[in-house]
């Protein structure tokens, strides 16, 4: 009640949104929620999907817009294991290193469920907002039209998390040509439909086996690209997660010995991957000389063009 008549952030970004499944089979190192929600994908039906709708759209305020359907994963909706060992399998991810043949991952049942959903009366727009995973959507024609046509807000979020396929192993991440290829499709279909829609990348600076010669790698996609990403997640060691265990132990899963990027460097990993900000010029010049690539400072800095 001492909130009455006050916007919350919080709130406003949750409360049009619906929650079509949980569960994710994903195996992300640095991610708890398949220990916490489990590897299982359970799955609302249609009708009790429809049904929360409807109620959103009677309450007071509701201005059409459905602002996301999905779970944490949005387009693992309806997808199971064909062996029903989703929970003892002993694959920490169903689709990484790649797809498991057991796992019946098509797209149909999420293409119907938001096709039917944008048909309840009241809603003009429903958006898919909660994270796809491009991975499993790259063969997916049907799927990634739809979602250009239909359930994109003009800006469509991915997680590649970082760039070098190196780290990307470390956080059992598809490799990032994964993510430029479903980019590339996606822009396609927009660009059939005469949409100008953009996608925005999630990405991760400090994660156990990067170092700055690493985030410089991204940091050089960020700039060509002029993707200027005002929010980076920093690493954050929590309990159940593999990363975690990367972290204070300093050995990967194998054993080997792992870059531990912690206090200033993640400063600098993060000033690097923001390179558009100017306050942090003075700490780009000190990771590039740390890494012995002063030379990179005109394309950061300047307005010379440096090639890596």
């Amino acid at each position: 009640p001492v909130y009455k008549g006050k916007k919350l952030p919080a709130f406003e970004q949750i409360k049009n949104s619906i929650t079509s499944h949980r569960g994710c089979f994903g195996g992300c190192n640095f991610c708890a929620i398949g220990k916490h929600q489990g590897k299982t994908i359970t799955s609302r039906s249609i009708k009790s999907v429809k049904n929360e709708i409807s109620q959103v759209t009677k309450t007071p305020g509701f201005g059409g817009t459905i602002s996301d359907v999905g779970g944490p994963s949005a387009n693992m909706y309806g997808m199971f294991c064909k062996k029903n060992i989703s929970e003892t399998c002993p694959r920490n991810s169903c689709i990484y290193p790649d797809i498991c043949p057991n796992l019946a991952h098509s797209h149909k049942p999420n293409v119907q469920l938001l096709k039917r959903c944008s048909d309840v009366e009241g809603v003009e727009h429903l958006f898919v907002a909660s994270g796809i995973r491009f991975d499993i959507a790259l063969n997916e024609p049907q799927y990634i039209s739809q979602i250009a046509d239909k359930h994109t807000g003009g800006l469509l979020k991915l997680a590649p998390e970082h760039t070098n396929d190196k780290v990307l192993e470390h956080m059992f991440k598809p490799s990032f040509d994964q993510y430029t290829d479903f980019v590339k499709k996606f822009a396609a279909e927009s660009k059939k439909l005469n949409k100008k829609q953009f996608t925005v990348p999630y990405i991760i600076v400090g994660h156990p086996g990067s170092s700055l010669k690493e985030t410089l790698q991204m940091a050089v996609f960020l700039k060509k690209n002029n993707i200027k990403l005002k929010q980076i997640q920093e690493f954050t060691p929590t309990p159940m997660s593999i990363s975690t265990m990367m972290y204070y132990t300093g050995k990967d899963l194998n054993g080997n010995d792992l870059h531990i990027p912690k206090g200033r460097e993640i400063k600098l990993q993060k000033a690097l991957a923001q390179w558009f900000i100017p306050s942090n010029k003075k700490y780009i010049i000190e990771a590039l000389k740390r890494i012995g690539r002063a030379d990179m400072m005109n394309f950061f800095l300047g307005a010379k063009k440096e090639k890596m």
